[in-house]
């Protein structure tokens, strides 16, 4: 490897904050992986514990992100955003994740930025947000310059990702242009108020055989560990006395009469919003 790589890994902390209906703080120390699609094998050679085999202790798996799976994944997300825009994206993609580690992954959002041919200006973003026990997938796109190197998008929650949150909010997503750092702000307001934000302050560093090595070995797991931290939250914040939502599909099935079948509130987008999920969920 004999050439600057686009590919990277973010290091540094994520914030979360609740305002209402009961006020609660916390950060942790994250790293992601931040990746070029079209350089996925020159980054999982650089270590020998990374790589795209199956039982690597760090590994890319296709099957862990936006779908269809039989599609690569560069492709599948130049589809969608040609499906949602009329535009197809012409430069490259490059994700920023959580890979598999030990054999686990879970992202509750994984990013993909959608640059123009010269690889320097993002046109657009892909947020693509996994809702944790159900596994469902909703995928919101971001393309509004709200200054230079700055793109927003203020959109309807459609995924419900926490029972102590209702589905009756919206999102101001915000996202800067990777570089020395990578600015990832997002808000969830309700009838106007701010309820809830979420803040990613992390720096790029290089990626060399003994970062890789130490990210992996002297790090906890990121997706064991994020897993961890939200059902830690969700119990301090619910004996903080955050009311309960149960999940809208959910509750709803509960509703019906024996033999009804019901339509998820949170529809599969067939045109590969939540095809690639393998815990996709469907009216029954």
């Amino acid at each position: 490897m004999n050439y600057p790589l686009n590919s990277a890994i973010y290091d540094g902390r994520v914030r979360h904050r609740r305002f209402e209906p009961v006020e609660r703080e916390f950060s942790y120390r994250i790293f992601m992986v931040y990746l070029d699609l079209d350089e996925i094998p020159e980054v999982m050679n650089i270590h020998p514990l990374w790589s795209t085999r199956p039982r690597s202790p760090a590994s890319f798996h296709r099957s862990d992100y936006l779908g269809p799976e039989n599609r690569p994944l560069a492709q599948a997300v130049r589809d969608l955003v040609e499906t949602r825009t009329g535009v197809r994206p012409r430069g490259p993609v490059r994700m920023l994740t959580h890979l598999r580690y030990w054999g686990v992954c879970f992202n509750p959002v994984s990013f993909y930025y959608c640059f123009d041919p010269t690889g320097r200006k993002v046109e657009t973003v892909l947020a693509e947000v996994t809702n944790t026990p159900w596994g469902e997938r909703h995928t919101y796109l971001v393309n509004t310059v709200r200054r230079p190197g700055v793109l927003a998008a203020d959109v309807g929650k459609r995924l419900h990702v926490s029972p102590l949150m209702g589905m009756d909010h919206r999102y101001q997503l915000i996202f800067g242009t990777p570089g020395r750092t990578l600015p990832v702000h997002m808000e969830s307001h309700r009838e106007g108020r701010l309820h809830f934000d979420a803040t990613l302050n992390v720096e790029r560093r290089e990626l060399t055989r003994g970062l890789l090595g130490r990210f992996l070995l002297t790090r906890l797991p990121m997706p064991a560990k994020v897993l961890g931290g939200i059902h830690l939250e969700a119990a301090r914040t619910w004996l903080s006395g955050a009311p309960y939502h149960p999940h809208p599909e959910k509750s709803q099935k509960q509703d019906l009469p024996s033999g009804s079948k019901s339509e998820m509130l949170c529809p599969v987008d067939h045109s590969g919003t939540d095809s690639g999920s393998r815990f996709r969920r469907s009216g029954r």
